[in-house]
């Protein structure tokens, strides 16, 4: 009795530890792109917190998704990677070829460059 019962337990512990998670979020029912050549475009991903669990066809996800899975019916449109360039050139700001803004490095604390910035922007532009 004592090893079948221990059996059933491991059973059930070896069977929950493959067990894959269930989508947070899923995007059905669209043209995403995966920039994978063998397959550049897929119907469907899902998403578990910050991580892809599942990358394909509108069928096959289903088995990612859950009652608490958010569904987003794509309606066929598209999905790209997400792509930023926020980097800045501060040092090229102050010069004459940047903006036109020239900082003289004289400003001692943080009001005193604010102060300098401000001239900079004598004339407000289509943001204020």
């Amino acid at each position: 009795m004592k090893r079948t019962f221990l059996i059933i337990l491991m059973a059930f512990f070896m069977q929950n530890l493959h067990a894959q998670p269930f989508a947070t979020h899923a995007f059905i029912n669209g043209k995403i792109y995966t920039s994978n050549n063998v397959q550049p475009f897929v119907e469907a991903i899902a998403i578990n917190g910050e991580n892809i669990i599942y990358v394909g066809n509108n069928n096959d996800v289903n088995a990612v998704i859950n009652g608490s899975t958010v569904v987003e019916n794509l309606n066929g449109r598209l999905i790209l990677p997400d792509i930023h360039d926020v980097h800045l050139h501060p040092l090229e700001a102050g010069t004459e070829g940047g903006s036109g803004c020239h900082l003289h490095n004289d400003a001692q604390t943080v009001n005193e460059l604010i102060d300098e910035l401000d001239l900079c922007n004598v004339q407000p532009n289509s943001n204020g």
